[in-house]
């Protein structure tokens, strides 16, 4: 595998029989206990700050483009969460910014996770059903870009989410020259842990995405394996398998399908 991708499309095949190695059906999730915030998020102190978003989501990707945050996001676009969000606080911290602007919304937590602000419904990560709580039974130590990685777990998540009959799975890789390659590896961890190395990456280049969201629609829809669905980013008609997450960086705004 070649270490940097050239631009535009590059055509790779992954065998089932290498993903069913790597992945697996999630075992039940346990509680999490909850532990102190990191320092860090107690010393940014703010003087002044406020918030005009028109959405939740659009609210957590400006906190994160504002200070820098890798950022993961697994919600439900339902009516409260397309509320807009208008916040203002003085002699704050950030851990009172987000966590101010997180409990305006029902049933959602946060939790710093290693260096990546990861945002949640409760019920939804707990639920085995949930795509991200997908075991990755082994993810290889080797040099590699963002979109391969992203498109390694991409696959090996569908395998057992969608296709754990099918024998090769094709996907398009983005990519562009120079972009930088690293190297981290995983053993028996959930989809979203992999999620959070990716997007936490040093080095981090202008248009590096430190960004992942996860959005699941209010009626829940079903994989044939009876797993949940997310709601489609992309026009169907020309992206007929979604992804399971998005991708973004540090500014880009929400995409339209979040949002309306």
């Amino acid at each position: 595998m070649k270490l940097s991708v050239a631009a535009g499309l590059l055509l790779i095949v992954a065998f089932a029989s290498a993903q069913q190695s790597a992945a697996q059906a999630p075992t039940p999730v346990p509680e999490r206990s909850e532990s102190p915030i990191p320092s860090q998020f107690n010393s940014v102190l703010i003087d002044e700050f406020s918030l005009d978003a028109n959405t939740f989501i659009e609210a957590l990707l400006k906190i994160s483009a504002q200070f820098q945050l890798p950022l993961g996001v697994e919600w439900v676009k339902t009516a409260d969460t397309l509320q807009p969000v208008r916040f203002s606080r003085t002699n704050t911290s950030l851990e009172e910014v987000i966590q101010s602007v997180v409990s305006m919304r029902a049933g959602y937590d946060w939790r710093n996770e290693a260096g990546v602000v990861h945002v949640f419904q409760r019920d939804l990560i707990k639920d085995n059903r949930n795509p991200l709580n997908v075991t990755i039974q082994s993810f290889d130590e080797r040099a590699m870009t963002v979109g391969w990685a992203y498109n390694d777990l991409d696959q090996m998540v569908s395998h057992v989410v969608r296709h754990p009959d099918l024998y090769g799975i094709s996907a398009s890789v983005l990519g562009y020259p120079g972009e930088p390659v690293f190297r981290f590896s995983a053993v028996n961890a959930p989809a979203r842990n992999i999620l959070n190395q990716i997007v936490k990456l040093p080095p981090a280049p202008p248009n590096m995405k430190q960004v992942w969201i996860a959005t699941f629609p209010e009626r829940s829809e079903f994989s044939r394996t009876g797993f949940f669905e997310v709601v489609p980013m992309w026009n169907p008609k020309f992206v007929p398998e979604q992804p399971f997450w998005i991708l973004l960086r540090w500014g880009d705004p929400p995409l339209e399908n979040m949002v309306k």
